[in-house]
């Protein structure tokens, strides 16, 4: 794979109550060999992503996406099985999650209201500000996934504009969300979250306070799953 610095990661975030390196973030939790951080020290995403050649960004899919306590929520508020996501855009575990488990667990358990999921992403912040920003248009979920499909692909901010478009969003309003910083308390939330729960790398998941690390094969998240529907 081509060498490529991803300019989104490794800027130095000047934020909120102090300084973050949402980039580095990751790369400072990669010693965990059970973590899925695949940040290097040259900011170059690992080459086995288990990327497929097929655009798999949502599929069509419409999740539905609702707020509580300063989090997104997909899927119904009351299903019985909670699962949390902590997922950074430029982690390979992470980008094969969403294109390989996630769907079958959306159509399987999210869509018949089963599961819900509470996604947190951590790192880089200028992406999850842009989700945040999509999910204003009720496009949380569509947004999110052409970002973990497509992430090689984005060098620049106009890059993640580009988006909009091809989604079929307001590009307006995008632009006048994208261009503040009404998101910075949410996504430092989220980041004082993942150190709270004791988060070490990306992904890694709470099903019911259940702690999976890594992207783990489709069973080992349905059994779990199943565990706690059926109680």
């Amino acid at each position: 794979m081509k060498a490529k610095t991803y300019i989104l990661g490794l800027i130095a975030v000047a934020a909120l109550a102090g300084m973050f390196w949402y980039g580095d973030w990751s790369r400072s939790k990669a010693d965990n060999s059970q973590t899925a951080s695949i940040i290097d020290q040259n900011g170059e995403q690992d080459e086995n992503t288990g990327q497929s050649n097929e655009d798999n960004s949502a599929n069509g899919i419409k999740v539905a996406a609702s707020e509580a306590n300063g989090d997104i929520i997909l899927g119904s508020p009351e299903a019985p099985v909670t699962m949390v996501e902590y997922s950074s855009y430029l982690c390979g575990h992470c980008v094969n999650f969403h294109l390989n488990n996630l769907p079958t667990l959306i159509e399987k358990y999210v869509q018949t209201g089963k599961l819900k999921i509470i996604p947190r992403l951590v790192s880089p912040v200028e992406l999850s500000a842009a989700v945040l920003c999509a999910n204003e248009q009720d496009s949380f979920y569509e947004f999110n996934e052409y970002l973990f499909s497509h992430i090689q692909d984005l060098d620049s901010v106009d890059d993640v504009k580009s988006i909009v478009g091809k989604l079929g969003l307001n590009q307006e309003i995008f632009n006048a969300c994208y261009g503040d910083n009404r998101y910075d308390d949410q996504i430092k939330d989220w980041f004082n979250k993942a150190d709270a729960d004791g988060v070490a790398g990306t992904p890694t998941f709470f099903i019911n306070g259940e702690k999976i690390v890594g992207n783990q094969p489709l069973d080992v998240f349905e059994s779990v799953i199943e565990k706690y529907s059926i109680q």
